[in-house]
């Protein structure tokens, strides 16, 4: 059994609508009109199974049998087709890599099994090296994702230490010109009053300067798109 195993699966041609809205995103937003067609393909890579228990454990798993084309190797290339792949960053959270292999230790319960998802675009047209990059920069976000290299496999690879957490010293006595560079340069969704409101309270009450992590989590937590779902739960502790 080697270290892991690779499958490559790929919604049906005239199933794949996916592909189809994404195509047209970008040739829409990025005014790529020579950019023909794209193709998406997942890539998991599994650790702790032989190739014999993938193929049993698999179909409904990794992939719908009805509905999905699944391979071992990457499709072939035209001359017009341009590969880019992208993976979550160390650490990060994949819902659909950890279903897969909560699905696959339930069959193999006696094995370690370690999944790894990652997304793969073919891209067609005749692009030059400026759009290229322009679609790279568009569907890779550095805040939770990076390019994939092909070539080199995930197996042992090690999470990074997490750095010690930084105070931000002096907060409490920022004024609002200094609030608003905070702001910016922590790209926060807080409102300089909410960070107001902040400052006051680790002043007269927490006696101390913030982390940075303490303000990340408010900035998460106040934001609208979590507001709706806390509502006015208290945080009584972070």
């Amino acid at each position: 059994m080697t270290d892991y195993q690779k499958i490559f699966v790929e919604r049906q041609e005239n199933r794949d609508t996916r592909s189809l809205n994404l195509a047209e995103e970008l040739r829409s937003a990025l005014r790529l009109q020579k950019l023909k067609s794209l193709r998406l393909l997942s890539l998991y890579e599994i650790s702790g199974l032989s190739p014999d228990e993938i193929s049993s454990g698999a179909p409904g798993l990794l992939f719908e049998p009805n509905n999905d084309v699944a391979r071992k190797e990457l499709p072939h290339l035209l001359d017009d087709e341009n590969l880019l792949a992208r993976e979550l960053l160390p650490g990060l959270f994949d819902q659909r890599a950890d279903s897969a292999g909560r699905g696959l230790q339930l069959i193999y319960p006696e094995h370690r099994i370690t999944v790894r998802r990652s997304d793969i675009f073919i891209i067609c047209g005749s692009l030059s090296s400026a759009d290229l990059v322009k679609i790279k920069k568009w569907l890779i976000n550095p805040v939770e994702s990076r390019e994939k290299d092909l070539s080199r496999s995930f197996s042992g690879e090690e999470l990074p230490e997490p750095g010690k957490v930084p105070v931000l010293t002096g907060f409490c006595q920022l004024d609002s010109e200094g609030l608003k560079l905070l702001r910016r340069d922590n790209g926060l969704a807080l409102s300089v009053e909410d960070l107001e409101f902040i400052r006051s309270w680790f002043f007269g009450n927490e006696k101390r300067d913030p982390t940075l992590a303490e303000i990340k989590a408010l900035d998460t937590y106040w934001s609208d798109h979590c507001r709706h779902t806390t509502f006015e739960t208290e945080l009584s502790s972070i």
